[in-house]
């Protein structure tokens, strides 16, 4: 039986500029080790793109599913057909403009905060956990938590 190879893309730019594929050889455990992130992700895409039935999580092709995933994108049609009300974005223009006022404030107060708790802050209502955000920012996670509420506790106080 022949020894199973693993190899691995790597794509580089030569001196024109262009950019080459190679293929590389690479060891059982290299190979595992590079492409293990990217199997993680994709097996986190399936897994989410699943919808959940009487709390059970849903085996059925998707393409002819008619249940709405968490996720997908929704229709202000079928929001509409399905009898739920959508109440408009704004009902007056004084309203417009004191949502508009209270960004101005909270864009003011952000701008108080040192850069990497404003980044915290924006992945947060990115809707990152504390997990995710400390593997984006190389951090412990519960440095991003004790950063995350002291600066929400501090946006507050100025946001009185």
């Amino acid at each position: 039986m022949e020894e199973k190879k693993f190899y691995l893309n790597i794509t580089t730019k030569n001196e024109d500029g262009k950019t080459e594929t190679k293929i590389v050889y690479v060891s059982e455990e290299v190979y595992r080790a590079y492409k293990q992130p990217y199997w993680k992700e994709k097996q986190q895409e399936r897994r989410a793109s699943r919808c959940m039935v009487d709390g059970h999580r849903c085996m059925e092709d998707c393409t002819k599913c008619g249940r709405l995933r968490d996720g997908a994108p929704l229709s202000l049609e079928q929001l509409t057909e399905d009898g739920i009300e959508v109440p408009s974005s704004y009902e007056t223009p004084e309203e417009a403009a004191l949502q508009k006022e209270e960004y101005e404030e909270l864009y003011t107060a952000m701008a108080t905060l040192t850069e990497l708790d404003q980044k915290i802050l924006w992945m947060m209502t990115d809707g990152k956990s504390d997990h995710a955000i400390a593997e984006a920012l190389g951090m412990a996670q519960t440095t991003v938590s004790y950063r995350r509420r002291a600066a929400l506790k501090n946006l507050k106080k100025l946001l009185g």
